[in-house]
């Protein structure tokens, strides 16, 4: 009776190991699916953003503000924005800036990681720059409250934008900018330090024979090798490299 036992404890695990678990999944559960993304806007022109609307393009309703009631973008500022996934992925975005003047962008694209960056150039403009580094440009339209020229200085003066990209493995605390002509100082350009591969948008008004001279400064106080001078109008982008030879930096500029 001993071994019959035995082999009939046997036959029963047998069993048991070669039966399917009900319930049982050897990869674990599915991840949920993301509900939300996140995207920066940047505030590119001289005028301070009092309220920012994002929605997607297939809505009636631009929904709440962002910025709430307390909140305001400044110029040369950033704000980091949690949105809703949607059906499409295009987006309608609504800015009202200081003068109560609002600019309105239609079918913008957005992915997790976007850098929105709204600037003038012959209207309201913006750029998204995505998470892999491609960019996608979008005119926008102007609504002004109060009937007068946006964005325009009185004194002859045309507004540009461009773009400079720290091409370096090192961090670059500050850059500054000089009237060549008037000797005047534009001060430091950055906010806040420019990492490695990153980019910085500059925008302003300058006039038509208008020259500036640029100086950069690292963490370790290197700065660049020789005199480097530009016109910021037309200007599209810079590139910012080190010079192993030189042992410093040195500018390249691209004009449109």
């Amino acid at each position: 009776m001993k071994r019959k036992h035995y082999l009939t404890i046997a036959l029963v695990t047998a069993l048991l190991l070669t039966l399917p678990i009900s319930g049982c999944d050897r990869n674990g559960p599915e991840p949920a699916a993301p509900t939300s993304f996140g995207v920066t806007v940047r505030n590119d022109t001289n005028y301070t953003f009092d309220n920012l609307f994002i929605s997607s393009s297939a809505s009636d309703v631009w929904g709440a503000d962002h910025l709430g009631s307390s909140l305001t973008l400044r110029s040369g500022g950033s704000f980091d924005i949690t949105l809703g996934i949607a059906d499409t992925d295009n987006f309608d975005i609504k800015v009202i800036d200081e003068d109560e003047d609002e600019y309105i962008f239609k079918r913008v694209p957005l992915r997790d990681g976007a850098v929105i960056e709204i600037f003038f150039s012959d209207g309201p403009t913006a750029r998204v720059i995505a998470s892999g580094g491609s960019e996608t440009v979008v005119s926008g339209e102007l609504i002004l409250t109060g009937g007068e020229e946006h964005d325009l200085p009185d004194d002859g003066l045309r507004e540009f934008t461009f773009v400079m990209y720290n091409e370096t493995g090192w961090v670059i605390t500050s850059i500054w900018f000089t009237n060549t002509q008037t000797g005047e100082d534009y001060g430091n350009q950055l906010t806040e330090d420019l990492q490695p591969g990153s980019t910085k948008t500059i925008s302003g008004f300058a006039g038509d024979t208008e020259e500036l001279e640029i100086n950069v400064f690292d963490v370790d106080g290197d700065t660049n090798v020789g005199t480097f001078t530009f016109m910021p109008l037309n200007l599209n982008y810079m590139d910012i490299l080190w010079d192993t030879e030189l042992g410093g930096y040195v500018i390249e500029f691209f004009y449109h």
